[in-house]
């Protein structure tokens, strides 16, 4: 009966090791960015909302144009940036690495918010403005956070294409 017990007891804290340590081992991602305008100048008062998945994780109100928003491991994040009278932005930031281990990193950006008169008039505007600006992602070869550049690019180009493409529609 006693060895049941102390068998019992050493299980118990063999689990809380194990729990202990693959806490350890998760890491965390600190984002700290400025929100600003095309001017550079910061836009205080802009939203805030973090999913994880599809589900709201963090909200908040910005009062001077920065955040810092920690972020568990491990996941697939959106980050929607928004302000009234200028275009939402989100931000794709996917903190989950093959081998499961990830450390704790901190990213700084920038995220300029458009007007949103910007693309009145392109029919197209809603399809494009709809996908995340960027993606965010851990970068085995160089073992950091970093941001997509072919991702970025692609978005970049299909903006190109859009106001190319309504621009060649209003000359006709």
């Amino acid at each position: 009966m006693q060895a049941n017990t102390i068998f019992n007891k050493a299980l118990i804290l063999l689990f809380a090791f194990f729990a202990m340590s693959s806490t350890a081992l998760a890491g965390k991602v600190v984002l700290k960015f400025k929100v600003v305008d095309e001017n550079d100048i910061r836009i205080a008062n802009v939203e805030i909302k973090v999913y994880k998945g599809n589900n709201l994780f963090h909200t908040e109100l910005t009062r001077v144009g920065k955040a810092k928003i920690g972020l568990p491991t491990g996941e697939y994040y959106t980050v929607e940036i928004a302000h009234k009278g200028r275009v939402t932005k989100r931000i794709i930031v996917d903190t989950r690495s093959e081998d499961g281990l990830f450390g704790s990193y901190d990213y700084h950006f920038y995220v300029e918010l458009d007007r949103s008169e910007v693309y009145n008039g392109y029919a197209k505007a809603d399809d494009f403005l709809d996908y995340p600006v960027t993606l965010i992602e851990f970068d085995p070869n160089e073992m950091e956070l970093d941001y997509n550049a072919t991702y970025m690019r692609s978005t970049r180009l299909h903006k190109q294409q859009m106001m190319t493409d309504e621009l060649a529609l209003s000359l006709r």
